[in-house]
C-alpha cells in the first residue's frame, strides 16, 4: 500500500493542504515551525485506521490538541493501488471522532478472511511512524520465559507511536531460530535457512553495516 495524496484542514499548524505523494519518495524540508511535523503525524493518525480494523490490535486517534480553533479538523488519505482506496478521519470539538473508510474497511476484512479460510495469502500492509521523539524500551537481555506464537497482525501494534518495542521483536526472532534448528536436525541440512529470518537477517545487514 501507499499513499498518493493526503488531504489536512484544520490540524495543528495546517489550516488547509492537499498535498500530492511521490510514488517513489517524498521529502519535506523547511524551517522549524512551518508544519512539517504537523503533516507527518496527520498522516499516522489517518493511517491509525487501519489497525483499528485487524483482530486484537489497537490504533492511534486524534489528540485534543491537534484541533486548529474551533472549526472541524480532518485528515483523509488516498491510496495508488491498483484500486484506489480514500477513507477520512474527522473531529469536531465535543463531537465524538468519526471515521469514513468503507472501502479501506472492504480491503481490510478481505485480507483478514483470507487468514481465516486459509486461501492464497494478502499482503498486509506496512504502516509504521518515526516521530521526532521515537524511543527504543524493554530490549530483553536474556532469552527466558519466551513466547512461541505470533499472531501475525500483532507486528502492527504500537507501529504509529513514538514507542519502539524490540522486546517483542527479540522474543520474535530467538523463536524463530530455535525453528530453525530444529527444521536444519530434521532435513539434516545445515545450509537450510527460514524465509522469514533470511529477510530479517538481509533487512539488518543492509541497515547495519559491518
Amino acid at each position: 500500500m501507499k499513499l498518493k495524496r493526503v488531504e489536512i484542514e484544520n490540524y495543528r499548524a495546517i489550516e488547509k493542504l492537499d498535498l500530492p505523494l511521490d510514488p517513489d519518495l517524498t521529502v519535506f524540508h523547511g524551517a522549524n515551525g512551518h508544519g512539517k511535523t504537523s503533516v507527518l503525524s496527520a498522516i499516522a493518525v489517518g493511517l491509525g485506521s487501519i489497525p483499528r480494523l485487524l483482530p486484537n490490535v489497537s490504533g492511534i486517534d486524534f489528540l485534543k490538541t491537534d484541533l486548529r480553533g474551533s472549526r472541524p479538523l480532518l485528515v483523509a488519505l488516498t491510496t495508488r493501488d491498483e484500486i484506489e482506496i480514500r477513507w477520512d478521519r474527522r473531529r469536531q470539538h465535543g463531537r465524538r471522532n468519526k471515521t469514513y473508510r468503507r472501502d479501506l474497511r472492504k480491503a481490510i476484512e478481505a485480507i483478514v478472511a483470507a487468514d481465516s479460510e486459509g486461501a492464497a495469502p494478502r499482503d498486509l500492509p506496512i504502516v509504521a511512524f518515526y516521530d521526532t521523539d521515537r524511543a527504543v524500551f524493554d530490549a530483553p537481555h536474556r532469552r527466558r520465559d519466551f513466547k512461541t506464537e505470533f499472531p501475525r497482525y500483532a507486528a502492527l501494534e504500537g507501529a504509529l507511536t513514538p514507542r519502539a518495542n524490540f522486546k517483542e521483536f527479540f522474543k520474535w526472532f530467538y523463536a524463530m531460530e530455535n525453528e530453525e534448528v530444529r527444521e536444519q536436525k530434521e532435513r539434516r541440512d545445515w545450509n537450510y535457512h527460514l524465509k522469514e529470518l533470511s529477510a530479517v537477517r538481509k533487512a539488518i545487514k543492509r541497515m547495519v553495516r559491518g
